[in-house]
């Protein structure tokens, strides 16, 4: 399906693990529009899509808006970087863990209340959506190191097996609201 049809500018990565675009224009901006696009099309066709500001995977500064439907499953994970969120739209949960899996923290971000995170390094963290479709700006350190930017936990469920996962996740929501 083609996306951004009034944007020619918005081009599909066709390299991504999963359904990215990237902004080729001069000048690099992400308007309402396009903010609706990128919410619909994880509404009806995929679970998480995002939009690139930078060039290139090999590019020094990641920055990215992201959406994310609420039925998608991220599994706790870290990097080797920081990372910053913004909320655009939408209300989530980010949930930190220490490495065996116990939650350090838990943090309500919406755009109205906690809009902006900064997530340090080395931190295992997931989140849970309370909003049909969460949509965040999200910057952190280049390149994509594909085999090392992501770290993923030993103690959560790998997202092969649902009824692990819903089992987890009703577990998470039993321990965080």
């Amino acid at each position: 399906m083609h996306h951004f049809k009034n944007y020619p500018f918005i081009k599909e990565d066709e390299n991504a693990k999963s359904l990215s675009f990237f902004n080729t224009g001069n000048e690099k901006i992400i308007n309402n529009s396009m903010i609706e696009e990128l919410k619909s099309i994880v509404s009806e066709e995929v679970f998480q899509a995002r939009i690139s500001l930078h060039d290139s995977p090999s590019e020094l500064l990641h920055d990215m808006v992201v959406a994310q439907n609420r039925k998608l499953y991220v599994r706790p994970h870290k990097h080797p970087k920081t990372e910053t969120y913004h909320i655009v739209d939408g209300k989530t949960n980010l949930i930190i863990f220490d490495d065996i899996g116990n939650i350090k923290s838990t943090h309500i971000l919406s755009k109205d209340y906690n809009s902006i995170f900064r997530l340090e390094k080395d931190q295992f963290h997931t989140m849970l959506h309370f909003s049909d479709v969460v949509v965040f700006h999200e910057i952190k350190n280049g390149p994509y190191m594909k085999e090392s930017d992501n770290v993923f936990s030993s103690w959560a469920p790998d997202g092969k097996n649902n009824d692990e996962v819903v089992k987890y996740l009703e577990k998470l929501f039993g321990q965080t609201l």
